[in-house]
Protein backbone atom coordinates (compact mmCIF):
# COMPACT_ATOMS: atom_id res chain seq x y z
CA UNK A 1 0.00 0.00 0.00
CA UNK A 2 1.45 3.47 -0.73
CA UNK A 3 1.69 6.14 1.91
CA UNK A 4 -1.03 8.39 0.88
CA UNK A 5 -3.10 5.22 1.15
CA UNK A 6 -2.50 4.03 4.44
CA UNK A 7 -3.45 7.62 5.69
CA UNK A 8 -6.64 7.82 3.84
CA UNK A 9 -5.49 10.83 2.17
CA UNK A 10 -5.22 9.25 -1.04
CA UNK A 11 -8.71 8.50 -2.57
CA UNK A 12 -8.25 8.46 -6.14
CA UNK A 13 -5.38 5.63 -6.14
CA UNK A 14 -5.31 3.43 -9.56
CA UNK A 15 -4.48 0.14 -7.17
CA UNK A 16 -7.24 -1.78 -4.85
CA UNK A 17 -5.58 -2.21 -1.26
CA UNK A 18 -3.36 -4.82 -0.20
CA UNK A 19 -5.76 -6.51 1.69
CA UNK A 20 -8.34 -6.59 -1.36
CA UNK A 21 -5.64 -8.07 -3.53
CA UNK A 22 -4.77 -10.53 -0.85
CA UNK A 23 -8.23 -11.69 -0.43
CA UNK A 24 -8.27 -12.14 -4.43
CA UNK A 25 -4.94 -13.97 -4.67
CA UNK A 26 -5.94 -16.48 -1.87
CA UNK A 27 -8.90 -17.44 -3.90
CA UNK A 28 -7.18 -17.75 -6.49
CA UNK A 29 -4.14 -19.73 -5.12
CA UNK A 30 -6.85 -22.33 -3.48
CA UNK A 31 -8.57 -22.86 -6.77
CA UNK A 32 -5.13 -23.52 -8.19
CA UNK A 33 -4.69 -25.81 -5.08
CA UNK A 34 -7.97 -27.36 -5.59
CA UNK A 35 -7.14 -27.66 -9.07
CA UNK A 36 -3.82 -29.13 -8.97
CA UNK A 37 -5.61 -31.91 -6.27
CA UNK A 38 -8.10 -33.12 -8.93
CA UNK A 39 -5.82 -33.40 -11.05
CA UNK A 40 -2.95 -35.10 -8.85
CA UNK A 41 -6.21 -37.51 -8.09
CA UNK A 42 -6.69 -37.93 -12.03
CA UNK A 43 -3.25 -38.70 -12.67
CA UNK A 44 -3.09 -41.05 -9.55
CA UNK A 45 -6.01 -43.01 -11.28
CA UNK A 46 -4.42 -43.13 -14.54
CA UNK A 47 -1.29 -44.07 -12.91
CA UNK A 48 -2.98 -47.37 -11.60
CA UNK A 49 -5.09 -48.19 -14.40
CA UNK A 50 -1.41 -48.35 -16.08
CA UNK A 51 -0.09 -50.68 -13.38
CA UNK A 52 -2.81 -52.92 -13.60
CA UNK A 53 -2.65 -53.21 -17.49
CA UNK A 54 0.63 -53.66 -17.39
CA UNK A 55 -0.02 -56.46 -14.31
CA UNK A 56 -2.10 -57.75 -17.00
CA UNK A 57 0.02 -57.84 -20.00
CA UNK A 58 2.79 -59.52 -17.95
CA UNK A 59 0.54 -62.56 -16.98
CA UNK A 60 -1.02 -62.59 -20.59
CA UNK A 61 2.84 -62.85 -21.66
CA UNK A 62 3.81 -65.78 -19.06
CA UNK A 63 0.37 -67.74 -19.75
CA UNK A 64 1.10 -67.47 -23.28
CA UNK A 65 4.88 -68.81 -22.26
CA UNK A 66 3.31 -71.75 -20.26
CA UNK A 67 0.99 -72.26 -22.93
CA UNK A 68 3.88 -72.51 -25.98
CA UNK A 69 5.65 -74.98 -23.35
CA UNK A 70 3.56 -76.90 -22.91
CA UNK A 71 1.97 -77.40 -26.75
CA UNK A 72 5.66 -78.06 -27.62
CA UNK A 73 5.91 -80.85 -24.68
CA UNK A 74 2.86 -82.26 -26.37
CA UNK A 75 4.36 -82.19 -29.93
CA UNK A 76 7.86 -83.77 -28.81
CA UNK A 77 5.76 -86.14 -26.72
CA UNK A 78 4.08 -86.86 -30.29
CA UNK A 79 7.00 -87.16 -31.84
CA UNK A 80 8.68 -89.76 -29.64
CA UNK A 81 5.59 -91.95 -29.85
CA UNK A 82 5.87 -91.82 -33.77
CA UNK A 83 9.72 -92.50 -33.61
CA UNK A 84 9.04 -95.58 -31.48
CA UNK A 85 6.08 -96.68 -33.97
CA UNK A 86 8.46 -96.04 -36.61
CA UNK A 87 11.63 -98.25 -35.00
CA UNK A 88 9.54 -101.12 -34.04
CA UNK A 89 8.17 -101.07 -37.96
CA UNK A 90 11.96 -101.31 -39.06
CA UNK A 91 12.63 -104.23 -36.59
CA UNK A 92 9.90 -105.84 -37.96
CA UNK A 93 10.57 -105.40 -41.50
CA UNK A 94 14.02 -106.63 -40.22
CA UNK A 95 13.02 -109.65 -38.79
CA UNK A 96 11.07 -111.15 -41.84
CA UNK A 97 13.25 -110.22 -44.08
CA UNK A 98 15.68 -112.16 -42.22
CA UNK A 99 13.93 -114.93 -41.39
CA UNK A 100 13.00 -114.98 -45.37
CA UNK A 101 16.27 -115.02 -46.61
CA UNK A 102 17.97 -117.27 -43.98
CA UNK A 103 15.64 -119.81 -44.93
CA UNK A 104 17.13 -119.25 -48.83
CA UNK A 105 20.40 -118.96 -48.06
CA UNK A 106 20.40 -122.82 -46.27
Amino acid sequence: MCEGCRHSSHPNHSFGYIADLAVVERARLTAVGTQCGELAQLLQSRLDELHHASKTCAQSAEDAVQELRRWMDEVKAALERRQQQLTNEIRQIQQVWFKDHSQTLF
